[in-house]
């Protein structure tokens, strides 16, 4: 086995990333919102959606050419189970829950997703978000519907999720270490989902944070920057990782200073520009992610809720973070300290302190860090 994996190129990244920019173009055809059966073509030619979970499946086979036949096969066992345990999960639990106690959620999400696409302004922040929900009306085109359309959905997307995470785990470790990070991921994973309806922006908005981890390492500056102008449009939290690379990746020479502002002004450009969009140039405070200075209180003030969920996310992988960080490289300790305070604080400013979903991008590296601890291994990288 190779000690490290080695990528001849990101072509298939790059694809899946072309692929939801032309997602993002179909958000301006006229009728798109309106999308609620199959396309005439896909239904004479009758193939299966189905086999769409056949691609993210034949992808990581190919990115794991570093592994043994069996390793790769294995991998890709555990990382199907895990997806399969992870949709289930959320469909029980999140689809068919209340979060709002006159609808089930799959209704509300099925009244959002038509909402976003029609651009009303009345459901900020979801509306800046509508990423996902372009996937899932391509989706619609050959399923036939919304519930079909958001399984599938669900399935690819947590999928390449999972393998994101295994592949940036094995940057830095052996195989069983890797899975083991993605195994803590999946158990950590039901905390993460409690307190929302099911916005489907997440597995994108995770996915992206994920690439853009691996691209810096890799440091392949034009498909990080990609990679998170393309994940803003899923949620804008993706915004912070130019400000990451400006003050963490390489020396602060000119071509550096040049390209972190530029990265920083494009990503923030971006979140402006879809807010003045949506807003019809309305752009206020209470218009950047449909909150009022107040909320700050109010979601301090909601600890019932919210202690508990970082206990069980954050403060449960703590001790172990702690206890395996003088050995941990220095990537994994700047992505730990930076995305901390940061995502904390933008959950407190614009979301809810108990929807700990948004900390999956800390959540990873701490897993990792913990694994290694857990196994008693060392890392493939020298620590820096």
């Amino acid at each position: 086995m190779k000690n490290k994996i080695s990528l001849k190129d990101f072509s298939i990244v790059s694809i899946i990333l072309i692929i939801l920019t032309f997602c993002l173009a179909a958000l301006f055809i006229p009728g798109f919102e309106n999308l609620s059966a199959p396309s005439p073509l896909l239904k004479r030619l009758k193939p299966t959606p189905w086999l769409l979970i056949l691609i993210p499946i034949w992808i990581s086979y190919k990115l794991l050419d570093d592994l043994e036949k069996k390793e790769r096969l294995i991998t890709i066992l555990f990382l199907s189970l895990f997806t399969g345990f992870c949709v289930h999960l959320h469909f029980t639990s999140v689809e068919l829950g209340n979060y709002f106690p006159d609808k089930v959620n799959i209704v509300w999400q099925m009244e959002m997703h038509e909402k976003i696409l029609n651009k009303d302004p009345s459901i900020i922040p979801h509306s800046y978000r509508f990423l996902a929900e372009t996937m899932i009306s391509l989706l619609i085109l050959w399923t036939g519907n919304f519930f079909k359309a958001l399984i599938l959905y669900r399935i690819l997307f947590q999928f390449l999720l999972l393998f994101s995470i295994f592949y940036f785990a094995r940057l830095y470790v052996n195989y069983r270490t890797a899975i083991v990070t993605v195994l803590l991921y999946v158990l950590i994973y039901p905390i993460t989902i409690r307190y929302y309806a099911g916005q489907p922006m997440d597995p994108i908005s995770h996915l992206s944070f994920m690439l853009s981890f691996i691209f810096l390492h890799k440091k392949k500056d034009f498909y990080f920057i990609f990679t998170v102008l393309i994940g803003i449009l899923a949620k804008e939290s993706i915004a912070i990782m130019p400000i990451f690379f400006f003050l963490f990746q390489s020396a602060k020479t000119k071509i550096h200073w040049v390209k972190s502002i530029t990265f920083i002004g494009l990503s923030f450009a971006l979140i402006l520009s879809v807010r003045w969009y949506i807003m019809n140039a309305n752009i206020q405070y209470e218009n950047i992610s449909g909150v009022t200075p107040d909320h700050i209180l109010n979601n301090l003030k909601d600890g019932f809720r919210w202690y508990g969920q970082f206990f069980f996310t954050i403060f449960i992988l703590l001790p172990f973070t702690i206890l395996g960080w003088k050995k941990s490289p220095l990537f994994l300790k700047q992505l730990i300290l930076f995305l901390i305070p940061n995502l904390i604080l933008t959950n407190l400013v614009f979301s809810w302190l108990a929807e700990v979903r948004n900390f999956i991008p800390f959540i990873v590296p701490m897993s990792l860090v913990s694994a290694v601890y857990f196994l008693k291994e060392e890392y493939i990288s020298p620590s820096e």
